[in-house]
């Protein structure tokens, strides 16, 4: 759920809770220094209160950071993994292997953990799977794709796609399929990730299941709950590798988590970057729908999910570019083009 400061976890505005829902999220600057300040966050009225957090040593006069619960995690959730942005020299964010075979290996995480400067593809991510990191840890060096939709406001499609150049021993985690039966009202999940309040050591817990969107997972601590660095993390069906969500925003007691079980957010693309569905449907004139937004996204014209004039005249051009038939038709060949 939780980036350091170097990738921080944004935190959206009061418009994004639920309705009738109490004011949770203040930005993500004065919610991460107040937690690792080791303070709470009193709701009331739509207000927020710091209060100092119970049993918190105190140390000048500020409360040292708390423990958000939760057990060392050991070999129990191989397949979860700490994401080192280019550059980075200690890990940053959480993520969790859902591919490794015929010699390819799929991470996915959070991509605010990853986007820079409007950059939606890079190289140079490092991924360690070892439980407890060190200088000396394995890791594995890989190209990193975020979604074409990723809205750095809104955090709406807030995932990444991270392609290993070495397959890991670990076994992956399971995608959930589409369409199953969602985690309801009360459900526990395992959340599992290697951030604050400590960082570089893989640990897991249990969280509950408030309430939930088509978009979105609402979560309190369980036995605990994910924080500063769990980013991108996993939510699992409770006992099993089956992905749910990825940590995404809140605080360190309670979440609002990707969900990757609908079509509503980031899974045809995760399907598709992941090598899972290799199959992007031909959009042109009177098309509609998420496909065309991506090409809109990624050529100019306003992302409105209908496939009009402006856009079959962007794509024209693309093509022209990339010496491809100018049909304005989006097919293998310029889907290809264009990353895909």
């Amino acid at each position: 759920m939780r980036t350091s400061p170097s990738a921080r976890r944004a935190v959206p505005s009061s418009s994004s809770t639920q309705p009738g829902e109490p004011l949770r999220h203040v930005t993500a600057f004065a919610l991460r220094h107040l937690t690792h300040l080791g303070l709470a966050l009193a709701v009331a009225g739509g207000s927020l209160t710091a209060v100092t957090a119970p049993g918190a040593p105190m140390l000048a006069g500020v409360a040292t950071p708390g423990i958000t619960g939760g057990v060392p995690d050991g070999t129990a959730h191989p397949y979860v993994a700490m994401i080192l942005p280019p550059g980075a020299s200690r890990p940053t964010c959480s993520g969790v292997l859902v591919r490794a075979d015929n010699g390819a290996a799929v991470v996915l995480t959070d991509a605010h953990c990853l986007y820079r400067n409007g950059q939606y593809t890079g190289t140079g991510v490092g991924v360690s799977f070892a439980s407890d990191f060190s200088a000396s840890a394995p890791r594995l060096a890989g190209r990193f794709s975020i979604d074409p939709l990723y809205n750095a406001s809104t955090h709406l499609h807030d995932v990444a796609v991270i392609t290993l150049s070495t397959a890991p021993g670990a076994a992956p985690g399971r995608l959930s399929a589409l369409g199953a039966a969602a985690a309801t009202v009360g459900t526990y999940l395992d959340t599992v990730g290697t951030g604050q309040p400590y960082p570089g050591h893989r640990r897991s817990a249990t969280e509950f299941v408030t309430s939930a969107s088509a978009a979105w997972l609402y979560l309190q601590a369980g036995t605990g709950n994910s924080c500063d660095g769990d980013s991108g993390g996993p939510d699992l069906f409770r006992g099993s590798s089956t992905v749910l969500a990825l940590t995404n925003q809140g605080t360190c007691s309670y979440d609002q988590d990707t969900r990757v079980d609908t079509t509503i957010g980031s899974r045809s693309f995760i399907d598709y970057a992941a090598g899972l569905n290799r199959q992007r449907p031909t959009v042109q004139s009177g098309s509609s729908g998420t496909d065309v937004r991506v090409v809109q996204n990624l050529l100019g014209p306003s992302a409105d999910g209908s496939f009009g004039p402006q856009t079959k005249t962007a794509v024209i051009t693309w093509q022209r570019r990339h010496n491809l038939t100018p049909d304005g038709v989006v097919g293998p060949m310029t889907w290809r083009s264009l990353g895909y």
